[in-house]
């Protein structure tokens, strides 16, 4: 089991790594639930204070297993600024979501919910792990970062009753734009593809799309594919905002009534 635990990827037997909807990735996806799940009830139980260390711990697991993870890279002799500098989406929210439990800042936490914890969703489902088995560091360093990206969100939620407002959106998009047009920038100098900006990789399920329709057809997909997400993350919020008003214009004229 330890034997490949810290190895690179061309160091792996062949056939080894995870795949998709197999098992194994079945199991680690009904545990997380089960794991988010029960968190959040734990978390409604603890005083204040301890909810604010539970979150910035899990904040500082996360963020610090991505310098992990950068060091293992380079002590293997594999870190390379192309791949590796913190620019996805997943990996900067990561940071933002941290900030967000220091500063307190509602935006912040608007964009973790927005991104983070569609961006942990999806890199759920459709995770891009290569060839790397499940008892890997990488494997699970990949799925404890994930897993908290979606969980801190999630407390926020139904555990502090944070309500997402699709009004933020607007700021939230701002500041998505404003990373890919850093991305977009560095990628054109160093040859990178942060934010997939420049190609489909190669173990993703979109790249029939992007070789159908090439840049920047993939690229307006990917917008598309972003909004659709928003429309589906804001919809239910927006439904119980809209009865939670008409409940309340329903009572005034009660209300006028008996003060009458």
């Amino acid at each position: 089991m330890w034997q490949y635990f810290w190895s690179y990827q061309t160091d792996l037997p062949a056939g080894s790594g995870v795949a998709l909807y197999d098992p194994t990735h079945l199991a680690w996806l009904a545990g997380s639930l089960a794991l988010i799940v029960l968190s959040v009830l734990v978390y409604r139980r603890l005083s204040k204070q301890a909810q604010w260390r539970l979150q910035l711990t899990l904040a500082l697991l996360m963020t610090g297993g991505y310098f992990v993870r950068w060091t293992w890279f380079a002590i293997l002799g594999h870190y390379d600024v192309v791949e590796m500098l913190p620019l996805q989406l997943c990996n900067l929210t990561a940071f933002l979501e941290l900030a967000a439990i220091l500063s307190g800042s509602t935006f912040l936490k608007e964009f973790g919910y927005a991104c983070g914890l569609s961006g942990g969703l999806v890199s759920f489902l459709l995770p891009t792990m290569g060839p790397y088995p499940f008892w890997h560091f990488y494997y699970l360093q990949f799925l404890a970062a994930h897993l908290i990206l979606i969980l801190l969100p999630a407390i926020w939620i139904w555990g502090d009753g944070f309500r997402p407002d699709w009004r933020r959106l607007p700021r939230v998009f701002s500041l998505v734009l404003l990373i890919a047009a850093v991305d977009v920038l560095l990628n054109a100098l160093i040859g990178s593809n942060y934010l997939y900006l420049n190609y489909v990789p190669g173990e993703s399920s979109l790249k029939p799309i992007g070789e159908a329709l090439g840049i920047p057809g993939y690229q307006f997909v990917m917008a598309g594919l972003l909004f659709l997400v928003w429309l589906i993350q804001y919809l239910p919020w927006g439904i119980l905002e809209r009865r939670k008003l008409q409940r309340a214009q329903a009572a005034q004229p009660a209300e006028l009534t008996l003060s009458k």
